[in-house]
């Protein structure tokens, strides 16, 4: 083994380190692997839909697009963000994250689909109803 192979071997092993050494846990681990607050991504058009059943309102133009899981606790920043435990659950609320956001792009006003779209999310994330 070359001094090179050694040096880039110690070099990499360091890197690693330094990346991994500055990255924040990802907050409110649930029983199911994910964080709970990525629950608050769903408050605004939450909001909106009971918003809209209830007075006839719309506002649906002026929700954002929600963040998927890992834009919200990114690979860069945060430690631990897809485990063994949680990858298929992170992969089915990226797939609702996907769903509701064609939902407000085709300015869908089906207030039960957003709803149960956003139950069936936080059933995932919390493993039971809220």
């Amino acid at each position: 083994m070359s001094i090179y192979s050694l040096c880039s071997e110690s070099f990499i092993s360091l890197f690693v380190f330094l990346i991994t050494m500055n990255k924040k846990p990802v907050p409110q681990i649930t029983s199911q692997g994910v964080s709970g607050d990525y629950s608050n991504e769903v408050g605004i058009i939450l909001n909106t839909v009971v918003f809209y059943k209830e007075t006839g309102k719309d506002f649906f133009n002026k929700v954002p697009p929600l963040k998927k899981y890992t834009e919200m606790f990114s690979l860069e920043h945060y430690d631990s963000v897809i485990t063994e435990q949680n990858s298929e659950i992170i992969g089915k609320i990226d797939d609702l994250v996907d769903k509701i956001n064609t939902m407000l792009t085709t300015k869908s006003r089906d207030a039960e689909e957003y709803l149960n779209s956003i139950n069936h999310m936080k059933l995932l994330i919390y493993g039971k109803e809220r």
